[in-house]
C-alpha cells in the first residue's frame, strides 16, 4: 500500500521553498509569487518535451509498482527525493531503497533501455557508478542496478559487480543480465498454464440481439464463463488468476468468433492459446514482472502515447499475488524461479 510522508499542501509548500531558494525570491511578495507561479506553469507546460525526462521518470514508478506488486517486498522507498545534506561532494543518490520480505537490504538504480538485441551493451560512465557505489556503502549496504528492456518489456536486477568495466564505461548486455537476473528476491517468477483460455461472452435471450443491417448488434450480456485448458474455472482466485493470464500473458491470440443464430446474437468468444512443447502439458506465459509492466502500461500509455507517470491505483491493485503453494484444481500454474548465475 502507498503510503504518503506528507501532504499534497507540503509538497506544494517544498516545492516553493526550493524554486525560491535557488532564485533568491521572498514568498511573501506578489511579484516574487508571480515568478514563482510561472516558473511552475512554464515546468508543468515543457514536461511532454523532455521525453527523456519522461520516459525515465516513469520507468522509475514502473519499477516501484512492479516490486510492490510482486509480493515479496516489505518496503519500497524513493531514495533520491527530498533534501539531502552530507559531507561527502563524490556521491549520487539512488532511486530507491528496497527491503525484502526475507530481510534483504539494499538500493536500486533504475534504468530503461530501448534498445534492440539481446547483445547490446547498455553503458553507463564509471565515475557516475562510483559515486551511486560511494552513497550505498555510506550506509553499508548494496546497489544493484534494474534495467527496464522497453522493447521487450523485461526487467532485470543485477548486482554493481556484473557490469564489465573498460574503464571509462561500465556496460552490460540483455543477455548477461538474464544470466545474473536477481528479480526472484522481489518475487518474480516465470509462470505457465494449460492453454487455452477462452472467455465466452453469453448473451441474454429475453432482450434484443437481432444483429442490424450495419453488423452491429445490441445486446445485454446474461453471463460470462471462463475455461482454462478445457476447464471451466469458478473458484473467485482461479477466475481472477484467468482473467490476468488471458490479458497479460504471452499468447498468440486471434480475433473473436461470434456465434449468431436466425440473425441473433448467441454468443461471443475470445481465445488466448499459445502452441506446446511436443509432450509438455502446459505452455509458458513470461515473467509476473513482464505482465505487471504490461498492466502498467496500460493504465499509464494510451496508443503508444504518455498519459500519466504513474497509475492512480495503489501498487497492490496490479498483478495478482499468488499464494506460494498454489497449484490450482481448473487454472493449473507451474512456476519457474530463475536464480542468477555468476559463472
Amino acid at each position: 500500500m502507498r503510503r504518503h510522508r506528507s501532504s499534497e499542501e507540503a509538497s506544494v509548500i517544498r516545492l516553493v521553498g526550493m524554486l525560491g531558494r535557488e532564485r533568491n525570491l521572498e514568498i511573501n511578495k506578489s511579484d516574487d509569487k508571480a515568478i514563482l507561479l510561472r516558473t511552475l506553469v512554464d515546468a508543468v507546460s515543457h514536461v511532454p518535451q523532455n521525453e527523456i525526462l519522461v520516459h525515465g521518470t516513469r520507468v522509475e514508478a514502473m519499477f516501484s509498482y512492479v516490486a510492490s506488486a510482486l509480493g515479496h517486498c516489505e518496503a519500497i522507498k524513493q531514495e533520491d527525493a527530498g533534501e539531502l545534506y552530507c559531507a561527502k561532494s563524490d556521491i549520487a543518490v539512488p532511486d530507491f531503497r528496497v527491503l525484502t520480505s526475507g530481510g534483504e537490504e539494499f538500493f536500486v538504480e533504475v534504468k530503461n533501455c530501448h534498445k534492440v538485441g539481446t547483445k547490446y551493451r547498455y553503458r553507463m560512465t564509471h565515475e557516475y557508478l562510483t559515486k551511486l557505489r560511494n552513497y550505498a556503502d555510506m550506509f553499508d549496504r548494496k546497489l544493484k542496478i534494474a534495467i527496464y528492456w522497453s522493447r521487450h518489456s523485461l526487467w532485470t536486477l543485477v548486482p554493481l559487480g556484473a557490469l564489465v568495466s573498460d574503464g571509462r564505461h561500465c556496460s552490460i548486455s540483455m543477455e548477461q543480465c538474464m544470466k545474473r537476473n536477481e528479480m526472484k528476491v522481489l518475487g518474480d517468477s516465470m509462470v505457465g498454464t494449460v492453454p487455452p483460455i477462452t472467455l465466452t461472452v453469453i448473451t441474454d435471450p429475453s432482450q434484443p440481439r437481432r444483429v442490424g443491417s450495419d453488423g452491429r448488434p445490441a445486446f445485454t450480456i446474461s453471463n460470462i464463463r471462463l475455461t482454462c485448458g478445457g476447464r471451466e474455472v469458478r473458484d473467485p482466485f482461479e477466475c481472477k488468476l484467468a482473467w490476468f493470464l488471458f490479458l497479460y500473458g504471452d499468447w498468440n491470440s486471434g480475433d473473436p468468433e461470434v456465434d449468431v443464430k436466425d440473425g441473433e446474437l448467441a454468443q461471443i468468444y475470445f481465445e488466448a492459446t499459445k502452441d506446446r512443447v511436443e509432450g509438455q502439458q502446459f505452455t509458458v506465459l513470461g515473467f509476473l514482472s513482464r505482465m505487471i509492466s504490461l498492466q502498467f502500461n496500460e493504465l499509464t500509455a494510451e496508443e503508444g502515447e504518455i498519459v500519466r507517470l504513474s497509475p492512480s491505483t495503489d501498487p497492490g491493485e496490479l498483478g495478482i499475488l499468488i499464494p506460494a503453494d498454489f497449484k490450482g484444481k481448473d487454472v493449473r500454474l507451474w512456476r519457474f524461479t530463475m536464480s542468477p548465475n555468476y559463472e
